[in-house]
């Protein structure tokens, strides 16, 4: 039995969409260049497990293994929790990127990494979920976090539930809302890659990527011939840095279709696009939709 098929009700709801969270978590955490990788949840809630169980597929797919924090059997957040997390996080092989099924348990895990005297971000990276913006701000190092479309989905339960108030009887299904984007803190800011010019690039490329820079503008930075560049970066993160500018250029793009009403051409030079044309077909090509498409469904119905 699937953990969506657990929430089966006579009446229609509206959640977040775990296994797209865990999807991105997963994208963030291996764009860094992480060749380890943790979750650490509360297997109290079903959520938790969902998301435990998107992330071990998502990184399965590339080969990658999931080392997950044991069921505590302290209460999680106590003294006795932070020590056992500690324990199991200085038994981690290292560099590691972790992912917490909430900001809650994110900060529990930099607090026994305190305990543990493990430097976050440089031996253990931490993301969360659910931004929320005070708690990830306070936390020491501040926390990266996977942001849920909280007003999409509060615009969506509003609207199934006036449906239901004049007399409506809408499918008991869930309506499963996606993620925003990983708003990325220094929890997360770094590049764990063994070759240090591939780091500085990645560096160079989370940066300036929407000014419009090219890969030109890369070998500027990092001294070698565009072939070895090519050649080092397909080894440590898999694809070319031309297709790391692209990435880094449509996150910006996603942001702003579903946070902001600019136009699409605003975007599209926002995001470094030369105009909103190339947006569209960069956009299509690695999103799989159009911007339109994508900011429908991110965005509240009027």
């Amino acid at each position: 039995m699937s953990a969506r098929s657990v929430f089966a009700s006579e009446f229609p709801r509206v959640s977040i969409d775990n296994a797209t969270v865990a999807r991105s978590a997963a994208e963030h955490l291996a764009q860094k260049g992480f060749a380890h990788f943790a979750y650490c949840g509360d297997r109290r809630f079903l959520w938790s497990r969902e998301r435990e169980q998107s992330f071990k597929a998502v990184l399965a797919e590339e080969g990658r293994s999931v080392r997950t924090f044991p069921s505590p059997r302290a209460q999680p957040g106590s003294d006795a929790d932070i020590r056992a997390l500690a324990a199991w996080l200085r038994k981690l092989p290292k560099p590691i990127g972790l992912f917490a099924c909430f900001d809650g348990r994110a900060q529990q895990v930099l607090e026994a990494c305190q305990l543990a005297e493990i430097p976050v971000p440089d031996e253990v990276a931490v993301l969360g979920v659910d931004n929320d913006e005070v708690l990830c701000d306070l936390c020491n190092p501040p926390l990266s976090s996977v942001q849920p479309n909280a007003r999409r989905t509060g615009y969506e339960a509003a609207a199934l539930l006036s449906r239901m108030m004049r007399g409506e009887r809408p499918e008991p299904d869930t309506h499963y809302m996606q993620p925003v984007r990983v708003v990325e803190r220094q929890s997360t800011d770094i590049v764990s890659v063994d070759d240090s010019r591939v780091a500085t690039a990645l560096r160079f490329i989370r940066q300036h990527a929407t000014e419009r820079i090219n890969v030109d503008d890369v070998l500027k930075v990092v001294s070698i011939s565009r072939t070895l560049l090519e050649r080092k970066f397909k080894l440590a993160v898999g694809h070319s840095p031309h297709r790391q500018i692209i990435h880094e250029k449509i996150e910006r793009a996603k942001h702003l279709l579903a946070e902001s009403d600019l136009a699409i051409s605003v975007i599209a030079e926002r995001a470094g696009f030369d105009n909103a044309s190339y947006l569209s077909v960069a956009f299509r090509r690695e999103v799989g939709e159009t911007p339109f498409a994508y900011r429908e469904r991110h965005r509240p119905r009027r």
